[in-house]
């Protein structure tokens, strides 16, 4: 749990050595395998595994050993491999309750092999009595028809898992519903979506379990403003969205008014202050039960950008309610958040690398990188911090502010290091290369001035702040008029 595998690998060892005859010790000896697993250390895994598969043959364990071998051997890439173990369970073992697993992995298998019209059919194996793994094998084969472009079966794929019997209580339908309105969007018939988009966010917007209805909305808007452009008296979707946003709270259908809310704050993406405000609307006037994930992080992330405790309970439902959902990630970032704000810098540490290792891809992966930076430049760990930060400046996807931030934080640790002439190449390189944010500039322009009068360059400071006051968008910060009121003191000593 606390994910320290060598120290549980040590304490299973000691365990085989104390009590080698014990019923335990076949159990014990597959979770000192899987330790190595954890690890990514796929080779002695293996090993580990094998020798104990030819101990069990006649124990109960000796399928479950079958089933972590084929999934090692996915990990590791070996398809065949995986392929040949996961097929030989299913044999020898009929009934036993790792086969869906065992099935859905065939078609991980098959996809990772490219063999996709294969794989889809795998993943129809997959019996709906396991809910979890039969709703991740069903969308799995959607991903492949979208991949194919094969909008007919995608349709009539996810038609005939929204027509079970227990459809109702998978949390999935209205992510299937996006799915089929998305693929006749696709085909030029957005006319036949509109109805099925309006149907979906009527059964399921006040639902926080329920799945896509974000993606629903958005969908929603875009067939608006396409009917627009063909019927000037068509209802415009703003209006629809305050008419819609009024009547859920009328009617206390909260979590339904809190997803509407959340989408015009993502909206008014361009105007944080505006969005952010929007977003505390939300927690004011909705309890936490009644928001969904999404919601819940990013209230919970305003919350923890501006210091309240509270933020930490969104985090936790979060990860208490909906423990597999991606908006865990959020829920990492902002524990670290807070852990940082309160000087727990190795629980901080903690939280940041267990995002890196689950949600990588994540959004939110280039400020959990510079906060990682920043922990541990606080904590003294400058060669580490400086690692992290040219990493993220070796990444594509995260130009423009993260690499700006990333700039200025190598700034900032040259100047504690005592190294101002190091320290003013990141900051001019900010305000030359990246002045579409003026938040980042400012400072830049300001730190870098600061730093010329400390070796001794009256000149170059002076010179650097005629540049930030003729930058007009400036004006609203702080250090514009700390520099209004330094320039003329600079240049009475010139």
């Amino acid at each position: 749990v606390l994910e320290q595998q060598p120290q549980a690998r040590n304490t299973f060892a000691t365990a085989l050595e104390r009590f080698p005859d014990s019923n335990l010790a076949p159990q014990i000896e597959l979770w000192h395998g899987l330790t190595y697993f954890f690890e990514r250390d796929y080779s002695n895994s293996l090993d580990a595994l094998h020798a104990l598969k030819q101990k069990t043959v006649k124990h109960p364990l000796h399928a479950e050993i079958h089933f972590r071998i084929a999934n090692v051997y996915y990990a590791q890439r070996n398809y065949s491999a995986a392929l040949q173990t996961a097929d030989t369970l299913i044999r020898l073992f009929p009934d036993h309750q790792r086969i869906p697993a065992a099935q859905a992995l065939r078609g991980d298998v098959f996809m990772g092999q490219g063999e996709l019209s294969t794989a889809a059919h795998a993943f129809k194996q997959v019996p709906p009595a396991n809910a979890r793994l039969y709703d991740y094998a069903t969308f799995q084969a959607s991903k492949i028809y979208k991949a194919l472009e094969r909008y007919d079966l995608l349709r009539a794929h996810l038609q005939a898992y929204i027509d079970r019997p227990d459809a109702i209580d998978r949390p999935r339908v209205s992510e299937a519903l996006y799915w089929i309105g998305w693929s006749l969007q696709q085909q030029g018939r957005g006319s036949e979506a509109f109805p099925l988009f309006e149907q979906a966010l009527q059964r399921f917007g006040n639902d926080p379990a329920a799945r896509a209805v974000g993606s629903i909305l958005s969908a929603y808007a875009k067939l608006h403003k396409s009917a627009a452009q063909n019927d000037p008296a068509a209802l415009d979707f703003d209006v629809w969205l305050q008419k819609a946003s009024q009547q859920s709270l009328t009617d206390a259908q909260l979590t339904w008014f809190a997803r509407l809310i959340l989408y015009r704050a993502q909206r008014r993406a361009t105007d944080d202050a505006q969005a952010d405000a929007t977003l505390l609307s939300i927690h004011r006037f909705v309890p936490i039960e009644q928001q969904d994930p999404e919601t819940l992080a990013s209230v919970g992330l305003v919350l923890a950008e501006r210091g309240y405790a509270s933020a930490d309970d969104y985090f936790e439902h979060i990860l208490t309610d909906y423990p597999k959902h991606y908006e865990r990630a959020t829920a990492y970032y902002g524990k670290a958040q807070l852990a940082a704000k309160q000087q727990r810098l190795e629980a901080s540490r903690r939280w940041l690398l267990r995002f890196l290792e689950e949600t990588p891809t994540h959004p939110l992966a280039a400020d959990v990188r510079l906060l990682s930076a920043e922990v541990l430049t606080r904590q003294g760990i400058y060669a580490s911090a400086r690692e992290v930060l040219n990493e993220i400046l070796q990444i594509k996807q995260m130009r423009g502010r993260p690499h700006a931030r990333a700039l200025a934080g190598l700034a900032r640790i040259e100047t504690e290091l005592d190294n101002p002439k190091r320290a003013i190449p990141y900051w001019q390189r900010i305000y030359t290369l990246y002045r579409a944010y003026p938040e980042i500039i400012i400072a830049a322009y300001w730190q870098s001035a600061q730093l010329f009068e400390a070796i001794g360059d009256p000149t170059a400071a002076r010179n650097t702040l005629r540049e930030l006051l003729r930058d007009e968008r400036l004006k609203a910060f702080k250090a514009y008029q700390l520099a209004q009121a330094r320039l003329p003191e600079l240049e009475a000593l010139l």
